[in-house]
């Protein structure tokens, strides 16, 4: 019995051990087949420990080649073509988000589709760095995985924030209501691309990014210096912007007002054609934001009422023509025919309807008062119209009414007129730009001029809604 007790044992070493009871190889083996057992146990660790310090170090390695075959690729890029593509790519992308943002009745699934659009797009920038070899990679695909989840999770994370943001460009056209979307996706493109990469290369693609913040700042500053009619200073923070986002990914050597103004004059058709589509929407917001008032031409009548018994004769009761003349020129009396005498009249007609239309002593006649509906007086000849329910607020010196009191602060038809004016002239434009060392930009930015003229060239507001019924006075 012994014997084959001890057989058991030594046939158990030339095996290994992998029952859970015996895991701790301490059941029922000799002190012996204890030991042998302990030895396996600890290489089998020893392996695994091997064989994970292997994985770790091929992972290592990977890491550093994809880190240092990025950080190659980035510094390829430093030149103005690369820097174009990249801002042209930016731009393009927030270009097309705004269009879904902004899209006429839109919900809450245009703005998921608008997050995405910012999504993909910002990954066309970011796959600019990646060279193809990296690209086979799975680790790649996974990070592009990942780059498309976060977005999910910042649409969710961030939903209200988003939503009232959109809606609050939907109903005002500031934008800097868009540009804080467009920095919240920004800023979640910079955290990511900081765990795929190691410190030193983040640090050389955050820069790119952070100039997408930069240009969608100076852009959305052009839209309002456009609705104020000032397309100089519009065409100014648009090149500011270029440059302050241009000017960190440029080497010493490339760092010149020639090479601003060719980046300039290439992104200058993708900001012209964002510029018209916002300030095109900005047109329409404020169209369907404000109308034209109507006005109650007053109707007013000579007075006639003279009291029973008492004649009207030139606006008096009590006069009657003497028709003496004649009479006293063949009496001699001719020196007295060459004075002028002023009848007086002692009692003054009345109105025939004095409650709705009183004596008005400026014109002399019988004036209707405003009616309910157009109780403010314009002038003695006619009434404004009261500001309907749905526009409640009297904008541009009473002319118009409003929606809410900023729908005239995005869009002053005088301040237009005179943008107008500036960009036809583009003088004003130049001196602005050489006084502050931008020379030769102004040739560089003819998409922004352009779109401020189109914004100013015609603007159609419809009237506002008359009441159903009329005001009747008869005077």
């Amino acid at each position: 019995m012994m014997k084959l007790v001890y057989l058991i044992s030594a046939l158990s070493l030339c095996y290994p051990v992998y029952s859970e009871r015996d895991t701790d190889c301490s059941s029922k083996l000799t002190p012996e087949a204890q030991l042998k057992c302990k030895f396996a146990r600890k290489k089998r660790t020893s392996s695994l420990a091997d064989r994970t310090s292997l994985a770790l170090a091929d992972r290592t390695s990977l890491a550093s080649q994809i880190n240092n075959d990025i950080s190659l690729q980035v510094e390829r890029m430093r030149d103005v073509n690369g820097v174009t593509t990249f801002q042209s790519t930016a731009i393009t992308t927030i270009n097309a988000a705004i269009v879904l943002f902004t899209k006429k009745n839109f919900t809450v699934h245009e703005i998921t589709q608008g997050i995405s659009t910012i999504a993909m797009g910002l990954w066309d920038c970011i796959d600019l760095f990646i060279p193809e070899p990296t690209k086979e990679h799975k680790v790649y695909q996974w990070f592009k995985k990942a780059w498309l989840a976060t977005f999910t999770t910042l649409r969710s994370l961030d939903a209200a924030e988003i939503e009232g943001r959109v809606e609050a460009f939907n109903e005002n056209g500031q934008g800097h209501e868009i540009a804080h979307v467009v920095y919240l996706c920004v800023d979640a493109s910079l955290d990511l691309i900081d765990k795929f990469v190691n410190g030193t290369v983040a640090e050389k693609i955050m820069p790119w990014f952070v100039g997408v913040r930069a240009i969608t700042k100076g852009t959305a500053k052009s839209w309002e210096a456009i609705a104020n009619g000032e397309p100089d200073k519009a065409a100014t923070a648009i090149y500011e912007a270029i440059r302050e986002a241009s000017e960190p990914l440029l080497p010493d050597s490339l760092k010149n007002n020639e090479i601003y103004k060719s980046i300039t004059k290439v992104l200058d058709k993708q900001i012209g054609n964002l510029n018209k589509y916002v300030m095109a929407f900005k047109k329409d917001l404020a169209e369907v934001s404000i109308c034209i008032r109507n006005t109650w031409s007053r109707p007013s009548k000579v007075a006639q009422k003279c009291p029973p018994g008492r004649q009207l004769w030139l606006q008096c009761c009590d006069m009657e023509s003497s028709g003496m003349f004649i009479q006293q020129w063949e009496a001699g009396a001719r020196d007295e025919l060459l004075q002028f005498t002023r009848n007086t009249c002692g009692i003054k007609p009345d109105c025939n309807n004095n409650d709705e239309c009183p004596m008005n002593f400026e014109t002399q006649r019988c004036l209707a008062e405003c009616p309910t509906g157009f109780r403010e007086q314009k002038s003695k000849e006619f009434c404004w119209q009261d500001c309907p329910e749905d526009f409640p607020i009297q904008a541009d010196n009473g002319q118009k009414c409003a929606k809410n009191s900023n729908a005239l602060d995005m869009l002053n038809a005088e301040r237009v007129a005179k943008g107008t004016a500036i960009a036809g002239g583009v003088f004003g434009f130049v001196h602005t730009l050489v006084n502050n060392n931008f020379e030769g930009a102004a040739d560089s930015l003819n998409g922004v001029i352009e779109s401020s003229v189109e914004f100013a060239a015609t603007f159609t507001f419809a009237r506002c809604k008359l009441p159903e019924v009329l005001p009747t006075v008869q005077c």
